[in-house]
């Protein structure tokens, strides 16, 4: 009976441990997100879906004993091939989805959509890789345990896209956060997205070892890969949630009515609570930097005109960002009288004319 120093042993036991973790990342982002889910989610849904049907390759694939026929062998290691290029590409896209989300800029957001066009391809086209360099010697089918000898250029080919894609996810966001006026904030977001240089530095170990033919080690490196880039990908709603169950009572944000807003068609939530009218980004919903829009009657200092007196002005409140309650990044007021701040964070004048119009229906509709 094989034991723990059994290669396909240490290969089992690293499947299951590493796909708990990133199993339970999923569906702790999908339930704490389950009434607002967006693009990334969805892509982030189809990765966990593709990493069940790894672990069940896998269990399949490494026998031995086991009963199967060689054909469903074969099977089990082309699908357990595949599942890994599914879960890696479909971490990434949701990464790039969640830059889509909280990036305000229209040129940005739609330079992302081709990018991740550009992901699909490369996803295609390596799958595709796999079978045109193992079809064609198909002497390692015969194995007790069938795994295709990979060649130079699937290890070339995996290593460019792999560092192009993490690099892209690297740097996309750094424009937005450059514009953030809180620099804790600022660290924290660049920190949280940089954990996309992990998958980069395991994806060069695997493309080593499949350039050193390491047999059970290439499977190995790739199942880490790919649970890694899962739990990656959930790191920003997860952590972000994770920052508003631990903070304070004095931390949290004061409760208001807010609408939120979308300039995406999927999804529009409304919230109840004091006459505030938000816009949202966060790692939650909405491309839109979270920032709230007050209309208040203002005593204006003496300035020698008495008509200024008593005036309504529209005035942006400058504000503190926090982890909202289910993944989301808020912003909280402190100072009523800081007009304009939020073009400081986010230099997006579509934003008010956005919000200005949403105002203004919302207050038709309300008489």
């Amino acid at each position: 009976m094989p034991g723990l120093h059994d290669p396909l042993v240490q290969l089992k036991i690293t499947s299951a441990t590493c796909s708990f973790f990133a199993f339970a990342t999923t569906l702790y982002r999908l339930f704490i997100r389950r009434d607002r889910l967006w693009a990334d989610d969805i892509c982030v849904l189809f990765a966990g879906l593709a990493l069940v049907i790894q672990v069940v390759a896998v269990f399949l694939h490494l026998p031995i004993p086991n009963d199967l026929p060689q054909s469903a062998r074969i099977s089990a290691y082309y699908l357990m091939a595949m599942a890994f290029y599914a879960v890696i590409w479909g971490s990434r896209l949701s990464i790039l989805f969640s830059i889509v989300r909280v990036d305000p800029s229209e040129v940005r957001r739609r330079r992302f959509v081709y990018v991740a066009i550009a992901f699909g391809i490369a996803f295609f086209v390596l799958m595709a890789q796999l079978l045109w360099v193992c079809e064609p010697e198909p002497s390692w089918k015969d194995t007790a345990n069938p795994q295709c000898k990979l060649t130079l250029q699937v290890a070339i080919l995996q290593l460019v896209t792999d560092i192009i894609a993490d690099s892209i996810l690297l740097l996309s966001p750094l424009p937005l956060f450059r514009n953030l006026s809180d620099k804790p904030l600022r660290r924290k977001l660049t920190l949280i997205f940089s954990t996309c240089v992990v998958t980069t530095i395991i994806s060069l170990v695997h493309a080593v070892l499949i350039l050193k033919n390491g047999g059970v080690k290439v499977v190995l490196s790739a199942l880490v890969e790919d649970t890694l880039s899962l739990i990656v990908a959930n790191i920003p709603v997860v952590v972000t949630s994770l920052f508003n169950i631990t903070a304070t009572a004095s931390d949290r944000p004061n409760r208001s009515t807010s609408i939120q807003f979308s300039t995406m068609p999927w999804i529009h939530g409304v919230s109840h609570t004091q006459n505030t009218f938000t816009t949202s980004t966060l790692f939650d919903e909405t491309p839109l930097a979270p920032v709230n829009l007050q209309t208040q009657s203002r005593s204006r200092r003496s300035n020698g005109d008495p008509n200024d007196s008593g005036k309504f002005s529209k005035s942006w409140t400058d504000e503190s960002v926090k982890a909202g309650s289910d993944g989301d990044i808020v912003l909280h007021p402190e100072s009523a009288d800081n007009v304009a701040s939020p073009m400081s964070l986010l230099h997006q004048p579509r934003i008010v004319s956005f919000v200005n119009d949403s105002i203004s229906d919302t207050t038709h509709h309300s008489k």
